[in-house]
């Protein structure tokens, strides 16, 4: 039997922040979806209903699925709420599933409302054929010229990269890999797709991908780089005259009103007002092999996202949340190499927030040339949920031992060993129970 149900007026309130996992919503505070994503929620009884949003461009060919063990239904509605389309089962008396397959008419927010029968857990997927797929809560800047290698997880969940071009710039867009059968897309700043591209050749089983593009309009672009399965690849971007990048100034100066970027020294403490997740807000440091930096950002206005890139924008570390119930960034990483080095700061809205630059400060402290015998003390907080200690002149086949011991507040240790990135041992408590 359909069943249909009437839409409760409500309020659209846009939070720009991905959310892995839903309850029951209150009507008022839908969930924010992007095309390409895939969330997960749970019904607690026949009476509840979720409520998502996301934002469309006019003529967007959509799809939503939804998918649960029980009988559940999909309305698809405008921010005024009237019901544009609904389904029940996409099968009836076969598929319980439901789907809607729409385009839409207009630019602008969507609502979409999920309910059920019964008591049980969803998955919610949205999807758009004539879009990019950006469930990515941001992306990774790319100028052209580099080269950058990635990790694919599945073809539902692209890596986005974004770089500034100029109207009439002839690009193009190679995506490689030994290891998997990759997908390439091209979309513009509002991630309408422009071009995409599967394989060179598969007679050959050249299963890389390319585009040659020429670019419409000065302004931002998205890559997204995928793949069939999961596995490692390698993204370059060629720009006019095949590898040479755009002055300095125009890579970096249009995404804060066309401003030099600022320059940050250790111990600074700046503000800003982030924009979106699109569009960071850019800063230049300096700094040394083997510099501990510290990059904090704080904001009591929006959820701050932060990342640490070299001077050819490949990401070194990010850092959404600190924990889950701390929405500011907190991100430490160790320098690789003498040079300049970029902090972006995104945000899921746009907000005022203040970042601070330090390097060996609390959290990290350097171990003495010598390690037998140090011993350190140090505070383990909601702030500083972690430290790091980097050992040198241990010389191979040397042992060693480490020995970690709260001396204060309720605090569980635990305690990893790596070998640069490599985690080489760990220990989280000496003797079970």
């Amino acid at each position: 039997m359909i069943r249909y149900r009437a839409w409760i007026t409500i309020f659209v309130l846009l939070l720009l922040m991905l959310i892995p996992s839903v309850n029951a919503q209150q009507p008022g505070n839908p969930i924010p979806i992007q095309y390409g994503q895939t969330l997960n929620g749970q019904l607690g009884s026949a009476q509840d209903y979720h409520f998502f949003s996301f934002n469309g461009t006019a003529g967007d060919q959509i799809t939503i699925t939804v998918n649960s063990a029980v009988d559940t239904f999909v309305q698809l509605g405008d921010v005024n709420t009237n019901v544009l389309a609904e389904n029940d089962d996409s099968v009836p008396n076969s598929d319980l599933n439901p789907r809607i397959d729409f385009t839409l008419a207009t630019t602008g927010t969507y609502l979409i409302g999920v309910g059920g029968y019964s008591a049980g857990t969803y998955s919610l997927t949205l999807q758009s054929a004539n879009a990019l797929n950006q469930s990515s809560g941001g992306s990774i800047p790319i100028q052209y010229g580099a080269t950058v290698t990635g990790q694919a997880t599945s073809l539902e969940s692209p890596v986005f990269y974004s770089f500034n071009g100029n109207a009439g710039d002839n690009i193009s867009i190679l995506l490689e890999s030994t290891q998997i059968d990759t997908y390439l897309q091209l979309g513009d700043a509002s991630a309408n797709l422009l071009a995409e591209h599967d394989d060179i050749d598969v007679n050959n089983n050249n299963l890389n991908a390319r585009i040659d593009f020429t670019l419409p309009a000065t302004g931002q672009y998205l890559i997204g780089a995928t793949g069939y399965t999961a596995g490692s690849y390698t993204l370059t971007l060629l720009g006019p005259g095949g590898q040479q990048p755009p002055p300095q100034q125009d890579q970096t100066a249009q995404q804060q009103g066309g401003d030099q970027i600022p320059v940050l020294q250790y111990g600074d403490t700046v503000s800003g007002d982030a924009i979106d997740m699109d569009n960071p807000i850019v800063y230049l440091f300096t700094g040394a092999a083997g510099d501990n930096v510290i990059v904090d950002v704080t904001s009591t206005a929006i959820d701050p996202f932060v990342v640490i890139t070299d001077s050819s924008f490949n990401s070194l570390g990010e850092n959404d949340d600190i924990s889950t119930d701390n929405l500011n960034s907190h991100l430490e990483i160790s320098l690789p190499a003498n040079g300049d080095y970029y902090v972006g700061v995104f945000g899921y809205s746009s907000g005022a927030y203040t970042l601070s630059l330090t390097s060996g400060a609390a959290g990290t402290i350097p171990v003495s040339q010598e390690p037998t015998g140090d011993v350190f003390t140090g505070e383990i907080n909601d702030a500083n949920p972690s430290m790091e200690f980097p050992i040198t002149a241990v010389a191979p086949g040397g042992r060693i031992t480490i020995d970690v011991t709260a001396t204060g507040g309720d605090l569980d240790t635990y305690l990893g060993l790596f070998f640069g990135d490599t985690l080489v041992a760990e220990n989280d408590d000496r003797e079970q129970g």
